[in-house]
């Protein structure tokens, strides 16, 4: 049924009759031009030239208003969007027509509270829209409505609804801007990555790249791929991500690259004007004139230089980021298969050789001091064990396994070692033994060189993260030192094993003791 009433919604124009006078919808196009070429300064500059002028009806005044709102919008300058569609009401209630103004600025309100992530607020404005059934709202602006609420519900893992809602919006653009479906792609995009959907996920993008090809349009290729990018990288498919990451930053450096030659136009252009209004002021001033010459071509210059090292920094930070993922995706993988090795070899001491070790003990009569040393030896193999692999990890859990590990201690070494555990189970199986190594490594380094009578743990689990901290109250160490010396693969073992977890952990240390903390995320 809700298919039926946007197809009808679709034949017909709900836009209400504005006095819109002609000056103002060439103002419009001219604007939208301009800023189509990156003039943003040149589109604001028309659009207030527009505005300065005497006898300009009140409609008028709202349309300039909207429009210097969307240039500021190019720039991602969001204050001065909203202040300029504040401006525009302030004129559309002063029409014969103030409802169909203020819907309009709503819906504009509603797109600009969304960019900047205020959801509840912009979700809110759509719910008063809905309610009046999108009167004055064109069908252009009803996909945009309908777009930006099955996000939201994506946000809120409504899929279902997200899904009815990405379909309006789909069905409505594709009959009256098929350009911009490449847009309703993205959004669909993220939702079949959040559902893990993977055939729907590679469809979506395909039909979006086919679609932003037809129409030329550079930045909705570079939208799409940033799309999988992110749904792959939250799936944790990072080989994908990578392979999506390096085609949309394939495709940002030619946006970039093409923006930058229109602002070189527009500045050559400017250059070019103001050199012809100088010559004329000042035509008997040669040397004046030609000292003014050298500092616009220095001036030219320096910009250009500084904007060169501005795109080498970017392309080095890029390059830093992408080689972090892979370093940590490395890391991460190394411990796992790291642990899984441990876990087979624990597992070959503990039913291979100690099984034998048992059974040559049992199988003849010994004397008492070799029954003593095979004890002895099978006690030996018990601990190597545990310390490859703790026993029933997967089983008992973290916290268990952590107390289990603190008493063994205890027995094995003078160290008192109290704890406060808040943990419950908000971390992968793999993640908690990684947090287990952490936790052995600290504690292994306190007994080795702190010569410390006492040591703490504690854990504290909130919504959004994990809070670890052991302390001792040994002779502490010089932290910077250690850390740059070749006898601090421990602690070097904790600082990484945290940042695979996406973690940070932190080092302190002085004649009172030693604290090391980390803060691990949860993911959600």
């Amino acid at each position: 049924m809700r298919i039926v009433i946007l197809c009808i919604l679709c034949m017909f124009n709900k836009f209400s009759v504005v006095a819109q006078s002609k000056a103002a919808r060439e103002l419009e196009a001219k604007a939208y031009q301009l800023n189509n070429a990156f003039k943003y300064d040149s589109s604001l500059l028309i659009i207030k030239t527009y505005l300065s002028q005497a006898n300009i009806s009140s409609d008028d005044k709202f349309h300039a208003h909207l429009y210097l709102s969307l240039t500021y919008k190019r720039t991602f300058d969001y204050k001065n969007v909203l202040k300029q569609l504040d401006s525009a009401i302030s004129y559309g209630l002063q029409t014969k027509n103030p409802a169909y103004y203020n819907h309009k600025y709503q819906f504009q309100k509603s797109l600009a509270l969304f960019d900047i992530q205020l959801y509840h607020e912009s979700d809110s404005i759509m719910k008063l829209l809905e309610k009046d059934n999108y009167k004055y709202l064109n069908d252009d602006d009803v996909a945009k409505v309908y777009m930006q609420k099955g996000y939201l519900s994506l946000l809120e893992k409504h899929y279902a609804d997200a899904l009815m809602d990405l379909d309006s919006a789909l069905l409505i653009t594709s009959k009256v801007n098929p350009c911009d479906l490449p847009i309703v792609y993205g959004k669909r995009i993220q939702l079949f990555g959040a559902t893990h959907d993977i055939k729907k996920l590679e469809s979506e993008y395909n039909l979006g790249i086919q679609k932003a090809r037809q129409c030329n349009i550079l930045k909705y290729t570079l939208y799409l791929n940033e799309c999988m990018f992110q749904a792959h990288e939250k799936m944790g498919d990072y080989k994908k991500a990578f392979y999506y990451f390096e085609k949309f930053d394939s495709a940002k450096t030619i946006y970039n690259n093409d923006e930058f030659d229109f602002k070189m136009s527009e500045l050559e252009k400017r250059f070019d004007v103001a050199k012809k209004d100088k010559q004329i002021a000042i035509d008997s001033a040669d040397i004046k004139r030609k000292k003014l010459e050298v500092a616009a071509l220095t001036t030219a210059m320096l910009l250009l230089f500084a904007l060169a090292l501005a795109y080498l920094l970017w392309q080095r930070q890029i390059k830093y980021k992408k080689d972090r993922l892979l370093h940590l995706t490395f890391s991460k993988e190394m411990f796992e298969k790291n642990e899984d090795e441990k876990k087979r070899i624990a597992s070959d001491l503990h039913d291979s050789i100690n099984h034998e070790l048992l059974s040559l003990k049992n199988s003849e009569p010994h004397s008492s001091t070799t029954n003593l040393q095979i004890d002895s030896i099978i006690n030996d193999i018990r601990n190597i064990s545990r310390n490859l692999h703790p026993v029933l990890f997967e089983a008992l859990g973290l916290k268990s396994s952590l107390e289990n590990m603190f008493q063994r201690l205890q027995n094995q070494h003078s160290l008192i070692i109290n704890s406060e555990i808040n943990y419950d189970k908000a971390l992968h199986s793999k993640d908690e033994l990684q947090v287990y190594r952490i936790i052995q490594e600290a504690l292994s380094n306190t007994i080795k060189y702190s010569k410390a009578p006492a040591a703490k743990v504690s854990i504290n689990t909130s919504a959004d993260s994990m809070l670890i901290e052991i302390k001792d109250s040994g002779k502490g160490f010089d932290v910077k030192s250690v850390l740059e010396s070749s006898k601090s693969f421990g602690l070097h073992n904790i600082i990484q094993r945290s940042k695979t977890l996406g973690g940070i952990a932190t080092i302190e240390s002085n004649a009172n003791g030693t604290i090391i903390k980390i803060k691990i995320p949860i993911k959600k």
